[in-house]
C-alpha cells in the first residue's frame, strides 16, 4: 500500500513539472508597451484670423487704384496645408452693386499645422470703378479655388470692412 501511495504521490509531483511554464510576450525584463490605437490626424482648415486695412492709393497716371490689406491665414487643422491663394473682393460702400473680384489673386504659402501667415498684400481695383467709389465693402477668402482638403470649406472668408478711398 505504500508503495500505491508513493507511486500516486510521484506521478502527481511528475504531472506539475510537465506543465509549460507562462512565457511572458516582449522582451524578458522589460514591461510589455500598450497596444496604441490608431489616431486619425484631421486635414489642414484654413481660415482667415486677421484682415484689416493698409492704406489706398490712386495713380492717376496708371489710372489704377489700389488697395492694401493685412491678412493673417491660419491653419487650424492637423496637417500641412499646401500653397495656396488668397482672393479679395469689393463692391460699393453703400451695398449697392454686385461683388466684384479684385484684379490680382495672391499665393500664400504652404502652412504647418497650428502656424498662420501674415502679409500686407495690394489689390488692384479694377478698370472700370477706378475713381468712382468713395467707400468699398471688402473682404478676403483663402484657398477660394478649393485646392486644399480642409476640415471645412465654409470658413475661409474673412468678416467684411468698411473702407474709405
Amino acid at each position: 500500500m505504500l508503495s500505491l501511495v508513493l507511486t500516486i504521490l510521484m506521478n502527481a509531483v511528475f504531472a506539475q513539472t510537465l506543465q509549460p511554464a507562462h512565457t511572458p510576450t516582449g522582451q524578458p525584463g522589460k514591461t510589455p508597451l500598450p497596444n496604441p490605437t490608431p489616431h486619425l490626424l484631421k486635414p489642414a482648415d484654413l481660415q482667415i484670423t486677421s484682415f484689416s486695412f493698409v492704406s489706398a492709393e490712386f495713380m492717376t497716371n496708371a489710372k489704377s487704384e489700389y488697395v492694401k490689406l493685412n491678412v493673417t491665414v491660419q491653419n487650424t487643422g492637423q496637417t500641412k496645408a499646401p500653397a495656396t491663394r488668397i482672393v479679395a473682393f469689393f463692391q460699393n460702400g453703400d451695398g449697392t452693386g454686385g461683388w466684384k473680384q479684385f484684379d490680382n489673386i495672391l499665393d500664400t504659402p504652404a502652412i504647418n499645422a497650428g502656424q498662420s501667415f501674415t502679409s500686407v498684400y495690394t489689390f488692384k481695383v479694377l478698370g472700370s470703378t477706378i475713381g468712382t467709389l468713395k467707400k468699398l465693402n471688402v473682404y478676403a477668402e483663402a484657398d477660394a479655388s478649393r485646392v486644399v482638403n480642409e476640415v471645412s470649406e465654409t470658413n475661409n472668408t474673412s468678416p467684411h470692412i468698411l473702407i474709405a478711398l
